[in-house]
């Protein structure tokens, strides 16, 4: 798991704690007719999440969390857009939402064109759209004078009564180029922890799986031998 500037400390684990609740408590249901028959389902983004902290001083050593199927499939499936790290930057919830809107439907084309009236409905707003339209300029003023919406530029069209996106050209390509190894075996993690003591075997695999040049023969093996030489390295943390 990666995230922007993450802390260890024990403000990062309220932190934590807090945006694992919030994916936790999300649910999504679906209806699906086939066949003569509807098919409901119910599920979460995740299926749970582990912590693993010292109660000495708090400093957290292990993070654990279980995708839904939904999503992991999701994700193998590389239907799943990325963020650029500046988005969690950016303050205004409109702002977040013009910006996933921009990733969406923008993309990496040159542009996006959209009314104010749609962009409204888009992003749910509850305003006037006299009110909404001024809350846009706003941002897209802030834009202007600051740069600050990550990926792209808006601004406004005030002739047509649209947004408009541009591209920065800084969104790159969603296809990983990172070798594919397949899962490892849960067993294995109790003996990485054996072979890199102290160390989060999971931050280790990470980078094992970062630092690998093809998908080894054995990876169980492989890791276990990554885990040695880490330890070997860089000694208890």
């Amino acid at each position: 798991m990666q995230g922007d500037q993450p802390e260890t400390t024990g403000r990062g684990y309220t932190l934590l704690q807090a945006a694992m609740e919030r994916p936790a408590g999300t649910r999504i249901s679906t209806n699906i007719t086939t066949g003569g028959q509807e098919i409901f389902e119910t599920f979460g983004l995740i299926e749970r999440a582990k912590i693993v902290r010292e109660t000495r001083d708090g400093r957290m050593q292990e993070v654990e969390v279980k995708l839904s199927d939904w999503v992991f499939n999701a994700i193998r499936a590389q239907e799943v857009l990325t963020l650029s790290r500046e988005y969690f930057r950016l303050r205004k919830p409109l702002e977040r939402r013009i910006y996933e809107l921009a990733r969406k439907h923008c993309g990496r084309q040159k542009e996006w064109r959209v009314s104010m009236e749609v962009l409204q409905k888009k992003c749910g707003s509850g305003s006037t759209l006299r009110e909404f339209r001024r809350l846009v300029t706003a941002i897209v003023k802030e834009d202007e004078d600051y740069n600050h919406m990550p990926d792209y530029q808006i601004r406004i069209d005030t002739e047509r009564n649209q947004l408009l996106v541009r591209s920065r050209g800084t969104v790159g390509p969603e296809i990983s180029t990172r070798i594919d190894i397949p899962p490892l075996d849960p067993d294995v993690y109790d003996m990485a922890r054996a072979a890199a003591p102290g160390w989060d075997v999971h931050m280790v695999e990470q980078e094992w799986r970062q630092w690998a040049t093809d998908t080894p023969r054995n990876p169980e093996m492989a890791f276990l031998g990554f885990c040695r030489k880490w330890h070997e390295r860089r000694g208890k943390p």
